[in-house]
């Protein structure tokens, strides 16, 4: 019989695989919404890219980016103030390696809540 082994996991490291990266909104309000992400280890990963689209009622256009530094194995998160009442945002975070190349690009939407 073939028997597969699978590490056990060691609390407080990340999985190393691709996505998902688990990206997700932490919080939102009328006026914010907070992202977070983890960047997977042994991927080349050095810095990322998050872009915020805005919804206009028929397509998302991009109106906002913020870029950093980013380490395998680290979360990361991001609040975006200043925002509408009840609007819809997308936001896409891309997770760069040499070259400013994407290694791993994840969405989400959230809308704020109403005024």
């Amino acid at each position: 019989p073939i028997v597969l082994l699978t590490p056990e996991p060691v609390e407080g490291e990340l999985p190393t695989d691709d996505p998902p990266v688990n990206f997700r909104v932490t919080s939102y309000s009328k006026e914010h919404i907070s992202v977070a992400w983890d960047v997977p280890r042994n991927r080349g990963i050095t810095n990322y890219t998050l872009q915020r689209y805005d919804y206009d009622g028929a397509k998302f256009a991009p109106s906002w980016s913020k870029s950093g530094e980013a380490s395998g194995g680290n979360d990361i998160g991001w609040l975006n103030g200043g925002l509408q009442p009840d609007t819809l945002y997308k936001y896409t975070v891309f997770l760069k390696g040499a070259g400013n190349s994407v290694i791993i690009q994840a969405s989400v939407q959230r809308r704020t809540t109403g005024g």
